[in-house]
């Protein structure tokens, strides 16, 4: 989730990849919401139009994170709460239909939590291309990393206790660097979470042969695993990912199973109304 990346020590951005120093949003270093987008700005391109031909035998997967919610806002750590996305949250799911729109995409999945669920709904239900609508595949092994004893904390509350900011900065350092620490209270690991997410998105694969273009809607934390793991191929980088409120991944996967990034953190469709954070 993204609200723990707010703990990385800023010598491990430093070692990002190249794909990541590639990304859309690797000189954004902003950590307030920008103001709200005005009607007189230009709408950004289309996805679409920034994105190179999909190869011969490849398919394109979209992986996008869910809108806004009041916790995203206010920093408090979700994982399996079940928070539903705020206002700002639907506008953003509205931004991401609109970038999107012209891309045939045949399958539109998330996790069960409401706040990615209602993303893909959204995602869905604004489509405006002529394309016949996709499929829906709701599927919990999308859903957001448990967290345990840590989830509705508030992990930059000036106010929290020593013992418990130190208890705090302990588990999620030792979830770093021990990809099968699971986080105290009935969390999960690393290790677990890409087992499930890796699955499911195999799972999609398989089960939709023919379909070029692929749409999922996870969570913050989940996404950054997933990459990690099919992009670099070593789960142990997820903490190097950034990934904002409704931004989308691109990745394409040939015949082979090899995995190329196209697009990561992206989100110029939202730029102006999302919070950044390091």
């Amino acid at each position: 989730m993204g609200v723990l990346a707010a703990f990385q020590s800023v010598a491990l951005f430093h070692t990002l990849s190249a794909a990541l120093q590639s990304s859309s949003t690797t000189q954004i270093h902003s950590n307030t919401m920008a103001p709200a987008c005005e009607n007189n700005n230009p709408t950004p391109p289309r996805l679409s139009s920034i994105l190179p031909p999909l190869a011969k035998h490849s398919r394109r997967i979209y992986l996008l994170r869910h809108g806004e919610t009041d916790w995203n806002a206010s920093g408090k750590i979700q994982g399996s709460f079940d928070i539903p996305f705020n206002e700002n949250g639907q506008r953003q799911a509205v931004a991401v239909a609109a970038h999107l729109d012209d891309i045939p995409i045949g399958v539109v999945a998330s996790s069960h939590l409401s706040r990615a669920k209602e993303t893909a709904d959204t995602l869905w239900k604004n489509r405006h291309s002529t394309t016949a609508k996709p499929d829906v595949i709701v599927d919990a092994s999308f859903a957001e990393m448990s967290f345990g004893e840590l989830e509705g904390l508030v992990s930059r509350d000036p106010d929290l206790d020593p013992m418990t900011k130190r208890r705090f900065s302990t588990v999620t350092e030792r979830v770093q660097r021990d990809i099968d620490f699971a986080f105290p209270g009935g969390g999960e690991s690393t290790a677990q979470v890409e087992k499930r997410a890796k699955r499911a998105l195999y799972r999609i694969l398989k089960n939709y042969p023919e379909e070029k273009h692929i749409a999922i809607v996870s969570h913050g934390r989940t996404n950054k695993v997933l990459i990690s793991s099919i992009a670099f191929e070593d789960v142990r980088k997820f903490a190097q990912v950034r990934q904002s409120n409704a931004c989308i991944n691109v990745l394409d996967v040939d015949e082979n199973g090899k995995w190329t990034t196209q697009k990561l953190n992206h989100i110029e469709h939202v730029k102006n109304n999302v919070i950044v954070r390091l």
